[in-house]
């Protein structure tokens, strides 16, 4: 992995792009809670994108994330995920092509 971000430091920024995410969803007050209510993206599939941005419940609560407000960060990466439904697949070729 440590080669592929030398190779490609983009790769790299990827959790931080999640969080700058979230954090301007949680920022938008009330147009946020709106958003949020778009449930398509299966559970499965938020899952996976967070832990393969090392976004587990460790490096979650090592942030300062409180546990009421993970429920945000899941919800506000499932909103992105319904936005950009093509993102994670092409990430997932440009890292294969990579190897």
């Amino acid at each position: 992995m440590v080669k592929l971000v030398r190779r490609h430091p983009a790769l790299a920024l990827l959790p931080f792009l999640l969080v700058a995410l979230v954090a301007i969803l949680l920022a938008r007050g009330r147009e946020a809670k709106a958003v949020l209510l778009m449930p398509d993206v299966p559970a499965s599939d938020v899952t996976t994108t967070l832990l393969r941005a090392g976004l587990d419940s460790e490096a979650l609560a090592a942030a300062g994330v409180s546990t009421g407000s993970t429920t945000s960060v899941v919800t506000a990466v499932r909103n992105y995920l319904n936005a950009h439904p093509s993102d994670v697949s092409s990430a997932d070729s440009a890292y294969a092509a990579a190897v």
